[in-house]
């Protein structure tokens, strides 16, 4: 039985599990970007639109909507909101702990939270890992070497692979630092790319066989026990048009939309890996696994724990598809962290 009393802190659900009618919105200062060489004024306008549909989304659902600009500001008053639920997209740039922060701070207070734990955050961020986790688990992958210091044996290796290949961070998000120019076909090209993102970069360096074909992003929402949604998504544009979806032109798709398709492509042994992969994960609540199709078959690219949630968005193509309107993708995630019974 449902009962619809609202308190001052809960809006009550089934089986006594409850959704706090506060929540925290933790977000970035979008000035402190102008400071990073690898972000421009297209991607903070971006940030400061996606913010403002954030807000208004979860203020037309909730009594009370807390934003702070940075993880300490919500430090500084975390005695304030024990009862209420959090939500961040603070993140961009930084250390290889930044998707890591918010989460550990509120498992520390038994505060409930949206998004994956630290240990979904640190495995879905990690391209070199997540490539190895999704191969382990079934799903195609692109070979890979990982490159953390200069080595005579990377040409060697790097020679073993089947060009093109494309040179990217290990960590950084939202395609910062990749650009057209990331993809070589030539080892040697490859390999002087790789070290110079690495002195830039500070972080280890992927270096993978480029997989052509059209962009797959499939998007799984729920609990372990329960999927309530498994969508395909394809990026038309992204092969053709967008023949590389680097920074810059994720921007533009961003501002001015693609168009995001739903299909069934994936045959039953790959969607029977996804969900396996989403379940073992256990904590992820909402899982993006992006990858390419090639003759047929997907190969896996990456793991998006935090997808976007704006209103162009593939997070918000796949809601609407299953009958949310925006508000009601954004309520929905909440609720569905608000009752995992694996957080606090």
């Amino acid at each position: 039985m449902i009962r619809c009393m609202i308190t001052k802190y809960y809006r009550w659900v089934k089986m006594d599990k409850y959704i706090p009618d506060h929540l925290v919105l933790i977000t970035h200062d979008a000035s402190e970007f102008k400071s990073n060489p690898f972000i421009d004024d297209n991607y903070i306008c971006f940030y400061n639109v996606y913010v403002q549909q954030l807000l208004e989304g979860f203020r037309s659902k909730f009594s009370k909507v807390h934003h702070y600009l940075s993880p300490d500001s919500f430090l500084k008053n975390i005695h304030l909101h024990q009862k209420d639920i959090i939500i961040s997209i603070w993140g961009t740039g930084g250390t290889r702990n930044k998707k890591n922060l918010i989460p550990s701070i509120c498992e520390i207070r038994r505060i409930k939270y949206f998004g994956g734990d630290t240990y979904v955050q640190s495995l879905c961020q990690d391209k070199y890992l997540s490539n190895l986790f999704a191969q382990e688990k079934g799903l195609k992958t692109p070979a890979q070497i990982l490159i953390d210091r200069k080595s005579p044996t990377h040409l060697l290796f790097l020679s073993a692979l089947t060009p093109p290949f494309i040179v990217k961070p290990t960590i950084e998000g939202e395609s910062i630092g990749l650009t057209s120019a990331n993809v070589c076909n030539q080892p040697d090209k490859a390999l002087e790319l790789a070290y110079e993102l690495l002195a830039k970069l500070e972080q280890a360096i992927v270096v993978e066989e480029y997989i052509e074909g059209d962009e797959l992003n499939v998007v799984i929402f729920g609990t372990p026990d329960k999927i309530l949604i498994f969508e395909e998504i394809l990026l038309e544009g992204v092969a053709n048009e967008l023949a590389f979806y680097d920074y810059h032109k994720k921007r533009r798709v961003e501002q001015t939309g693609l168009v995001k398709k739903q299909v069934f492509i994936l045959n039953n042994d790959t969607k029977t890996a996804m969900r396996d992969i989403f379940k073992t994960l256990r904590n992820a609540e909402c899982l993006r696994i992006d990858g390419k199709i090639k003759n047929g078959d997907f190969y896996f690219i990456e793991f998006t724990q935090d997808s976007g949630m704006s209103r162009d968005s593939v997070l918000h193509t796949a809601f609407r598809l299953n009958g949310y309107n925006y508000s009601g993708m954004l309520y929905a995630l909440i609720e569905n962290a608000a009752k995992n019974p694996l957080k606090y």
